[in-house]
C-alpha cells in the first residue's frame, strides 16, 4: 500500500530550473514516497505524468523524454528537468506499486541563475562542547546544474564564543558536500570574563560569480543545568548614613548558580532608588552589574542626602542568560543626620489617670544608641502633667533610655485632647546627630462620667393657642462634660395645657426624650384644651447615673388675633384695564412679633360682578395669600363692558391663619370708572408698526377716543358735543403727514382726520426701535362756553419700529484709550463687554472667527473646555462663554495680538486685530496692629488683616504661624497649621490663652491655587491697650495754686470696674506729679513726714507721690495732679493701669494747663489765705510766714466741709483748730479811741488772779491733753484693727468639690473662712474671683444688733455666698462705756465709716443678698 501523503518535510516538492537550462535533481528538494509493506521496496515505486506545460523530464545521459520513472531514478540522478516557456507550473503525477495508486504534485519555479540559502535554523550549542553541522541547520539550493562540492560557504564573521572545524581544525570555508557528509563541526570556547550565552555569526553560500545574500545565524550557548534556577543567598538591607555611601557587599547581596561563574551572573536595576544611586568604583551610576562586581567592592549605595528621610530601595532583575529571578528588592535604611521622633497616639489613659509615655513616643535608630539621646519637653501638657515615676516635680527633659519611667498624668479635667511638644537632642558623644524637629505627641483622654448635668438654658416657651411649638436649646438647654447630647435624657411629668410629642408623630405623648432631640428640633409641645392660668411641665435631667432636677419649663399660651387693615384710599380702575391690588390697598396682620413668616390666606367668597380677580399669568383665583399680595400676583381685571361712566363693584372675602379665629365676610369696593385722570387707555390706543425708513397710515384703528361719549347723561343728545383732537408732541424719529402738510406741535385734529386715511407717519431711516406721538383728547360742550371739557385726557400713541440690516458691525472697547485684553495669570478670563464687543445697531448675532491665535493662551468655551475655540458670537460672550485660558508659561506683561473677523451674516467679514496681554497676579495682605483692650479677650481678624488681589480671591488660601500668648479660632475650632480660604477670615478670632501677656506676634501667608509661587507674608503684631478710656481732656490749675483734683469721672472705666480692683502706677513726666493726700499735717501718723519724702503740703495738708493708687482711691477724694511747670505744653499723663489677673498696661491721659486758676478745680478741703483772713489788712504782721507750711489751719464749718475730706482716714473731724493766733478783731471805733492806763492798785488785785487762773487753765489742760492722747491712740488702734479686719485678703485658698468651689481667707479671729460659690460654666472665661468679707456697717441691717455679722461675701459679678462665722463685737461701739468722750470717738469714727465704705459695691453686694 502507497501513502503519498507522507512527504518529509525536508523533501518539499519544488524545483527551481534555470531558464533554457537543464537542472540535476536535488535528491534533497524532490519528492519522496514510502511504501509500509516490508516486503516492498520505496525505491520500486513508479512515479508517472502526462504533460509539462513549461518544460520536461529526460534522461540525463541521452536528453530523451521521460513519462514515468521510479524512485531509484531520482535517488541516483539519472533524470533532469528541461525548462521552456513559462517561468512556473504545477505537475500531477501519479505513484504506484502496481496495486495501489496515489497523486502527488510537483511546482515548478523558473527564474535567473541564482543561489539562495534555504535553511539557517537556530543553533543551540553546549557550553564547553561541540556539535556537528548538518543539512538541517546550513543548506543552499541553486538552480544551476552543479555538484554539491562545487556550492561553497563562507563564514564573513566568527561567533565570539565558538569556532567552526573541519576535521578538527578550524575553518571559515567547506562546500555544501562538507555539510551533507557531516564533516564539519561548531566547538564551544571557554572565556573567564563577560560570557556570553547568545552569539551569532554572519554567513554566504555562492558558485563561481553566483553568490546568496548574508544571513545572520543566531547561536544560543547553554550550561549543562541551565534548568535548574540561580539561588538568592545573600539580601540583606543596607545601613548608610544621609549622605553618605556604603559599599555593598556578598554578604549584603549574592545570587549563584551550579553552572555560572560570578561574572555571568548579571543584575539589571529596574527600579532606581529615589533618594540615592548605585555607581561603581569610579563614581559612576550604573544600570547593570553583576555578582563579580559584588565579590570586588565595586557596587556602592550613595545617598542624596535629603533630610528627613529613613527608608529607600531599589529593584533587581537578576539574570544568567538562560533563567532570571524577577524582582529583587533591596532595602535600604537611611540614617538621618536630624534624629527622628516616631509618636503614636497616646489613648490609654483613662480621666484623671496615668500613662507612660513609651506607648506613644519611638526614635528612630538603634535602641542602644538612642538611649543616651536627651529629649527636651518644649511644650508641656496643658491638662497634666509629666512626672518621672516615683517624682512629684514637673518634668522638662529626660533620657529616651528612661522614657519607661516617664509618665502623663490628667488632671482629672473634663479637657479629653492634650499633647506635648518634645525635641531630641542627640548626647555630648554623637558627633553626627543633629535635634530633631519639634515633635507633637497626641494624647487622648478616655472621659469618666462624675459630672452631673447642669442647667444652661430654661427660658419662657411662648405657644399660640391651638397650635404646636418646637422646643429648641435655646429655651432649654442641659449640658453635661462627661456625655454628649444623645445621652443627656429628660424625664417630664405634669404638663399643664397640651402634652409634649415628637415631629415626625406629633399625635403620640411622650414624656422621655434626649439633649439631642432638642438640638435637632425634634421635640414639640402640642397645645390643647382650654388655656389654663399656668402651663408648666416638671422635669429632672439624668445622663444615666447621676440625676439633676431643674426648675418647671414654662409655657405661656397666647391667643394669635387677626387684624386686617383699613385703607382709606379709593381703589379705582379704568373699564377694560386690570390693577395690581398692592399691600396698601389689601394687609391683614397678626399679633405675632414674626408676623413676616405667618401665612396669611384671603379666600374670595363672593367674585366680582364687573371685573375678576386674577394673578400674573391671567388665571382666575379662588384665594391668594399676603405674600402673593406683596409680590404683585394679585390683580383686579375690570371688564370691556362698561354701560356706565362710573361703577362700584366689590368682593366678599375672608382671612385665614391657623390658628387663630378667621374673619369672614369682608368686602372689597372697586370703583370702575373713565373719570381716572391722567389714564391714556381712555382712548383706544394700537401701537403702529412701521419699517425702518417706512410710513404707516394713522386711523380709526389705532386711534379712537369715541367712548368719551359714554360720559355724556342719559337724555342729553350727542350732537350738543364735539369731540376733537390736538398734537402735542411730534414723533422724535419721523414727520407726521396730513395729507401733504407736515404737521406740528399744537396742530388740532378732529375725527375725520382719522377716517380718511390722510394721516400717515413716516420714519427718518435711524436706527432707533420705537418712537412716539402725543397727543390731547377732548370733548366739549358746544352748548355753553367758557365751562370745562367733560372729558380731557393726554396719552401717548406708541410707534414699533422694524430695523433692517444696513450697518457694518464694529469693533469697541469700553475705554477707548485702552485696546488691549488684560488676562491675570494663571487665570482662566471670561471675555465680556468689559474687554471688547461687537457692536452692530441693526443686528444682536454677530459671529466672531479666531483666524490667528497667540502663543499667550487659547480661547475655550465654557461647556467644551477641552477644545480650542474656533468661532462664537456676540450673544456668547453677553452670557460669559468665551473664556481665554493662558498658558502656564507665558512671559508676563508682553503684549501679543489674536487676528479675528466678525460679520452679521450680510456683510463681508471685517477683519481686526486683538490685543492680549498676560498681567502679574497682584496679591496683598493688607493689615494693622490688633490692638485688644484690657478685659477683652478676642479681636475679629477681619477687623485688623484684609486679604486683596487682581484675581479670584475664591481661590486664595492662607495658612498662619501659631501665635504664643494666644489661639486662632475658626468656628469654635483651634486653625493651628490648617488652610483656610481667605474669605473666612471673618470667621477667624484671635483669642487670648496667657492672661499675663500684653503683645504677641503671627504670621499669615496668602497663596492663590492658581499661580505658584504666588505667597505673599505678613507679620501681624497683637498689643493689649488700656481698658481705661479719658472721656474728656484733663483741666490742670497753672501756679500758683497748681493742685487739681483726679477723680474717676472723668474715665470710663467699665471694661475693668468688674475686675476690681482697678491700680493705676504713675510714669514719671516732666511737669506733672501725681500726689495722694495722707492727712493733715498734725496727724501723728503724718507729723514726722517732710518734703524730702516726695512729698509737699498743701493748705496744711500732706500730699506724697505713691507708686500707685486705686480707683476707689480716685473716687474718695485723695488723688491730685500737681502742675509743676507753667509750661502749655504739656499735654499727656501717662500711667499703666492693671487690675485683678490683668497684665498692666500704659494709659496717656490727654490734660490741658487752663489759663488761670479754675477754683472747681482745686483740692476741696482747707482754705486759701485771702479766704481766711479776708477782713485783714495785707501785711506780713497779720499773715502766717509760709502757709503751706502747715502753721495755721482754719476751723471747718458744717458747709465748707468736703463729703470726700481727710477726715475718712483720720477716725474724726478736726473741729478746733490748733495754734490758732488770729487778727484783732477791734472795730474802727475801738481803734479810734484811747487806751485808758491800768492804776496799781488795780494790778494788785489783778495779779494773784491771774496766777490761780493760771494754774486752774494748766491743770485742765493737762487733763484734756491726756484724754485727747489716750483716745487718739485707741482711735488709731481701731482704725488699724478695721482695715486690717475689712481689707481684702492677699492670699485666698480656692478647693474645688461636688459642684461647688470653696474660698479660704484669714480673718480677724477666726483662723479660717469659707466661702462656698456654686460652679459656674463660665469660670475658664472669667478673671480669677475676688471674695472679700463686709464689714458690718455694708450689711442690709446696718450694722444694727440683728445684722447679718458682716457674714456676707460675694465672687466676681455674676454669684455670692453668705457664710456663717462668729461676729466681730470689736468692731461695734461699745455701748456699756463709762466713757463719755470715747463712746464719742468711736461713733464719729463708725459715723465715717458707714459714709466711707458704703459704696457701689456694698449696694451691689446688698440687693444680690438680699435677693
Amino acid at each position: 500500500m502507497i501513502y503519498g501523503s507522507q512527504v518529509s518535510s525536508t523533501h518539499v516538492p519544488k524545483f527551481m530550473v534555470f531558464i533554457n537550462q537543464t537542472l540535476i535533481s536535488d535528491v534533497k528538494r524532490t519528492p519522496k514516497f514510502i511504501h509500509a509493506d516490508v516486503d516492498f521496496a520505496d525505491e520500486d515505486l513508479v512515479l508517472n505524468w502526462r504533460s509539462i506545460d513549461n518544460g520536461a523530464i529526460v534522461n540525463r545521459r541521452t536528453g530523451e523524454k521521460l513519462y514515468e520513472i521510479t524512485q531509484k531514478d531520482i535517488k541516483e540522478r539519472n533524470v533532469l528537468f528541461r525548462h521552456t516557456g513559462a517561468s512556473y507550473s504545477e505537475v500531477v503525477f501519479w505513484v504506484k506499486d502496481g496495486t495501489f495508486t496515489t497523486t502527488g504534485w510537483l511546482r515548478v519555479r523558473a527564474g535567473p541563475a541564482a543561489v539562495e540559502i534555504v535553511n539557517t535554523a537556530e543553533i543551540k550549542l553546549q557550553k564547553d562542547s561541540s556539535i556537528d553541522i548538518n543539512p538541517d541547520m546550513l543548506f543552499a539550493s541553486t538552480n544551476l546544474n552543479i555538484p554539491s562540492g562545487d556550492l561553497k560557504w563562507f563564514l564573513l564573521e566568527s561567533p565570539t564564543q565558538a569556532e567552526f572545524q573541519l576535521d578538527g581544525e578550524k575553518v571559515n570555508m567547506w562546500t555544501q558536500q562538507d555539510v551533507i557528509d557531516s564533516r564539519l563541526s561548531l566547538k564551544h570556547l571557554p572565556t573567564e570574563r563577560n560570557p556570553k550565552y547568545v552569539d551569532f555569526f554572519r554567513i554566504k553560500a555562492y558558485f563561481d560569480t553566483y553568490e546568496s545574500d548574508v544571513r545572520n545565524v543566531e547561536l544560543n550557548i547553554f550550561l549543562q543545568d541551565f534548568q535548574k534556577p540561580m539561588q538568592v543567598v545573600e539580601n540583606k538591607s543596607l545601613f548608610v548614613r544621609e549622605g553618605e555611601a556604603v559599599r555593598v557587599s556578598r554578604n549584603d547581596l549574592k545570587v549563584s548558580h551550579v553552572s555560572s561563574a560570578p561574572n555571568e551572573i548579571e543584575f539589571q536595576i529596574e527600579a532606581l532608588p529615589s533618594f540615592g544611586k548605585l555607581v561603581d568604583a569610579a563614581g559612576n551610576e550604573v544600570t547593570t552589574f553583576t555578582q563579580a562586581d559584588i565579590d570586588h567592592g565595586a557596587i556602592q549605595y550613595q545617598s542624596s542626602g535629603v533630610p528627613g528621610t529613613v527608608k529607600d530601595a531599589f529593584k533587581l532583575r537578576v539574570t544568567n542568560q538562560f533563567t532570571a529571578i524577577e524582582e529583587v528588592i533591596v532595602g535600604i535604611h537611611l540614617e538621618p543626620r536630624h534624629l527622628r521622633v516616631v509618636v503614636e497616639l497616646i489613648h490609654d489613659v483613662v480621666e484623671g489617670g496615668k500613662v507612660y509615655l513609651s506607648k506613644g513616643i519611638k526614635i528612630a535608630g538603634d535602641e542602644h544608641k538612642m538611649a543616651d539621646v536627651m529629649v527636651e519637653i518644649v511644650n508641656g501638657p496643658t491638662y497634666g502633667a509629666l512626672r518621672m515615676l516615683g517624682e512629684t516635680t514637673d518634668l522638662h527633659s529626660f533620657k529616651y533610655g528612661s522614657i519607661s519611667k516617664v509618665m502623663y498624668i490628667h488632671d482629672n479635667s473634663e479637657h479629653h485632647n492634650d499633647n506635648i511638644t518634645v525635641v531630641a537632642n542627640a548626647s555630648v558623644h554623637d558627633n553626627w546627630h543633629l535635634p530633631s524637629a519639634p515633635t507633637v505627641v497626641p494624647i487622648k483622654i478616655s472621659p469618666v462620667n462624675n459630672k452631673v448635668p447642669f442647667m444652661e438654658n430654661n427660658e419662657l416657651l411662648e405657644v399660640w393657642a391651638g397650635s404646636t411649638k418646637v422646643i429648641t436649646r435655646n429655651e432649654l438647654l442641659y449640658s453635661d462634660l462627661d456625655n454628649d447630647p444623645s445621652e443627656i435624657i429628660y424625664e417630664t411629668s405634669d404638663c399643664k395645657g397640651g402634652y409634649l410629642a415628637n415631629r415626625a408623630d406629633y399625635s403620640t405623648k411622650i414624656t422621655k426624650f434626649s439633649q439631642h432631640q432638642i438640638d435637632e428640633e425634634q421635640i414639640i409641645f402640642v397645645q390643647e384644651g382650654d388655656r389654663p392660668p399656668s402651663s408648666r411641665f416638671s422635669f429632672q435631667v439624668t445622663d444615666g447615673v447621676h440625676y439633676s432636677s431643674g426648675a418647671p419649663f414654662v409655657i405661656d399660651i397666647k391667643l394669635l388675633e387677626i387684624t386686617l387693615k383699613k385703607v382709606e384710599e379709593k381703589f379705582q380702575v379704568f373699564p377694560g384695564q386690570s390693577k395690581v391690588i398692592l399691600p396698601t390697598n389689601l394687609w391683614a396682620t397678626t399679633n405675632d412679633a414674626r408676623d413676616s413668616d405667618r401665612m396669611i390666606e384671603f379666600f374670595i367668597e363672593r367674585q366680582p360682578a364687573c371685573g375678576e380677580i386674577v394673578d400674573s399669568s391671567g388665571k382666575k383665583l379662588k384665594r391668594f395669600t399676603k405674600s402673593d399680595i406683596k409680590n404683585n400676583n394679585v390683580i383686579y381685571k375690570a371688564s370691556l363692558e362698561q354701560t356706565q361712566w362710573n361703577t362700584v363693584d366689590v368682593f366678599t372675602f375672608s382671612v385665614r391663619a391657623q390658628p387663630a379665629t378667621s374673619l369672614k365676610q369682608n368686602n372689597f369696593f372697586v370703583q370702575v370708572s373713565y373719570d381716572i385722570e391722567n389714564v391714556p387707555q381712555l382712548a383706544k390706543l394700537h401701537p403702529l408698526k412701521v419699517q425702518e425708513g417706512g410710513s404707516v397710515t394713522i386711523n380709526r384703528q389705532y386711534v379712537d377716543a369715541s367712548n368719551f361719549f359714554l360720559k355724556i347723561r342719559a337724555g342729553e343728545n350727542k350732537k350738543d358735543y364735539r369731540l376733537e383732537y390736538e398734537l402735542l408732541k411730534v414723533p422724535e424719529h419721523g414727520k407726521l403727514f396730513l395729507d401733504k402738510m407736515v404737521l406740528r406741535n399744537g396742530y388740532p385734529l378732529t375725527p375725520g382726520n382719522f377716517l380718511s386715511d390722510k394721516m400717515r407717519y413716516e420714519h427718518d431711516h435711524s436706527d432707533f426701535p420705537s418712537d412716539s406721538i402725543q397727543m390731547r383728547a377732548r370733548l366739549i360742550d358746544e352748548q355753553y362756553e367758557n365751562v370745562p371739557d367733560i372729558v380731557n385726557v393726554n396719552f401717548t400713541l406708541q410707534i414699533e419700529v422694524e430695523g433692517i440690516n444696513d450697518n457694518l458691525p464694529v469693533l469697541r472697547f469700553p475705554d477707548r484709550s485702552q485696546s488691549t485684553v488684560n488676562i491675570i495669570e494663571g487665570h482662566q478670563h471670561t471675555i465680556g463687554k468689559d474687554d471688547f464687543e461687537i457692536y452692530d445697531s441693526d443686528q444682536d448675532e454677530i459671529t466672531i472667527k479666531i483666524y490667528q491665535g497667540t502663543q499667550l493662551g487659547e480661547f475655550k468655551q465654557t461647556d467644551k473646555i477641552d477644545e480650542e475655540l474656533e468661532f462664537f458670537t456676540n450673544k456668547d460672550i453677553n452670557e460669559g462663554r468665551v473664556l481665554f485660558v493662558p498658558n502656564k508659561d507665558v512671559v508676563l506683561n508682553e503684549i501679543s495680538s489674536v487676528t479675528i473677523s466678525f460679520t452679521d451674516g450680510l456683510h463681508n467679514e471685517e477683519f481686526q486685530l486683538l490685543q492680549i496681554q498676560v498681567v502679574p497676579l497682584k496679591l496683598e495682605i493688607k493689615e494693622t496692629q490688633i490692638k485688644i483692650a484690657q478685659s477683652e479677650r478676642a479681636a475679629r481678624l477681619s477687623n485688623f488683616v484684609n486679604v486683596t488681589t487682581n484675581g479670584d480671591l475664591s481661590q486664595v488660601f492662607c495658612h498662619s504661624s501659631s501665635p504664643t500668648h494666644g489661639d486662632l479660632i475658626l468656628d469654635s475650632e483651634p486653625l493651628k497649621s490648617k488652610r483656610f480660604l481667605s474669605a473666612r477670615l471673618s470667621h477667624i478670632n484671635y483669642v487670648i490663652s496667657d492672661d499675663l501677656s500684653i503683645e504677641d506676634f503671627f504670621v499669615i501667608t496668602c497663596e492663590s491655587e492658581l499661580v505658584e509661587y504666588s505667597a505673599v507674608s505678613s507679620n501681624i503684631s497683637v498689643e493689649l491697650v488700656s481698658g481705661v478710656v479719658a472721656l474728656q481732656n484733663l483741666l490742670l490749675n497753672p501756679e500758683p495754686s497748681p493742685f487739681t483734683k483726679f477723680t474717676g469721672d472723668v474715665l470710663d472705666t467699665s471694661r475693668l470696674i468688674q475686675y476690681s480692683p482697678i491700680v493705676f502706677e504713675p510714669l514719671k513726666i516732666s511737669g506733672s506729679e501725681i500726689r495722694r493726700m495722707e492727712g493733715p499735717v498734725l496727724d501723728l501718723e503724718n507729723e514726722n513726714r517732710t518734703e524730702s519724702d516726695s512729698c509737699t503740703v498743701f493748705n496744711g495738708f500732706l500730699l506724697c507721690s505713691p507708686e500707685s493708687f486705686t480707683l476707689a482711691e480716685m473716687n474718695e477724694g485723695v488723688i491730685f495732679i500737681e502742675t509743676k511747670t507753667s509750661d502749655e505744653e504739656i499735654s499727656e499723663l501717662r500711667m499703666r493701669v492693671s487690675a485683678s489677673m490683668i497684665p498692666a498696661v500704659e494709659f496717656i491721659a490727654p490734660v490741658e494747663i487752663v489759663d488761670e486758676v479754675n477754683s472747681a478745680l482745686l483740692p476741696n478741703f482747707g482754705f486759701s489765705s485771702d479766704e481766711l483772713y479776708s477782713n485783714a489788712e495785707d501785711n506780713e504782721e497779720n499773715r502766717p510766714a509760709n502757709i503751706n507750711q502747715g502753721a495755721y489751719v482754719p476751723k471747718l464749718t458744717n458747709e465748707n466741709t468736703a463729703i470726700n475730706s481727710p477726715t475718712l482716714l483720720d477716725g474724726e473731724l478736726k473741729t478746733e483748730p490748733e495754734f490758732v493766733s488770729p487778727p484783732d478783731q477791734r472795730t474802727s471805733e475801738e481803734d479810734d479811741s484811747p487806751v485808758a492806763p491800768l492804776e496799781l492798785g488795780s494790778l494788785l488785785y489783778v495779779i494773784p488772779a491771774a496766777i490761780v487762773l493760771v494754774v486752774i487753765f494748766i491743770i485742765c489742760g493737762a487733763v484734756l491733753f491726756s484724754r485727747r492722747q489716750k483716745a487718739r491712740r485707741n482711735t488709731n488702734e481701731e482704725k488699724k484693727k478695721f482695715l486690717t479686719k475689712y481689707s481684702p485678703p492677699t492670699t485666698i485658698k480656692k478647693e474645688e468639690i461636688e459642684g461647688a468651689t470653696v474660698y479660704s481667707y484669714p480673718a480677724a479671729h477666726d483662723s479660717s473662712v469659707k466661702v462656698t460659690v456654686p460652679q459656674n460654666r463660665y469660670d475658664s472665661l472669667m478673671p480669677s474671683i475676688v471674695v472679700r468679707q463686709l464689714a458690718p456697717n455694708e450689711s442690709i441691717y446696718e450694722g444694727s444688733v440683728s445684722d447679718d455679722g458682716g457674714h456676707t461675701a460675694y465672687a466676681g459679678s455674676n454669684y455670692f455666698g453668705v457664710l456663717s462665722m462668729s461676729n466681730y463685737e470689736e468692731s461695734r461701739p461699745d455701748t456699756n462705756s463709762n466713757s463719755i468722750e470715747e463712746s464719742s470717738l468711736l461713733d464719729q469714727m463708725d459715723q465715717v465709716d458707714r459714709m466711707s465704705h458704703f459704696t457701689t459695691d456694698t449696694l451691689q453686694a446688698k440687693t444680690q443678698h438680699w435677693v
